[in-house]
């Protein structure tokens, strides 16, 4: 991962490089696949996404209108509900080959503890009602 260090005078400095860069060569990273993490320098919180976000307003500011309006508006709108739309959708799409995957590795995946945990719950019912039938003979 890429470290991109953000100091107070929202200067950027690339930790790999060891230069300052710009927010158009960070888009550049991104949009080349290198996974960034941008840092503040002082307090190390994690300003990945309002430098990813400036970015993309600096990209709206050069070219008007480049996102639609009713993408701006939508993810105005539905906040938290877009981001749990968009993991879901991921996890739909993603976690169907990790599975497979993991199935491929012998490795217990979370719909095979799922039918575990139903057949416990089956055996604990049936181990219930045994233990009435008992108590019931007495």
């Amino acid at each position: 991962m890429r470290i991109i260090k953000r100091y107070s005078n929202r200067k950027l400095y690339d930790t790999e490089t060891k230069r300052y860069v710009t927010l158009e060569e960070v888009a550049a990273l991104v949009k080349g696949g290198t996974d960034v993490k941008v840092l503040d320098n002082a307090t190390s919180d994690d300003l990945t996404n309002v430098t990813l976000s400036q970015i993309l307003l600096e990209k709206e500011k050069a070219h008007k209108n480049s996102l639609p309006r009713s993408f701006l508006t939508g993810v105005l709108q539905s906040g938290a509900r877009l981001r749990d739309s968009i993991i879901a959708k991921a996890d739909a799409v993603l976690g169907d080959r990790v599975e497979d995957a993991l199935r491929g590795l012998r490795v217990p995946t979370r719909s095979d503890f799922a039918q575990l945990e139903k057949r416990v719950a089956e055996l604990e019912a049936k181990i219930g009602a045994l233990a009435s039938k008992k108590r019931a003979k007495k």
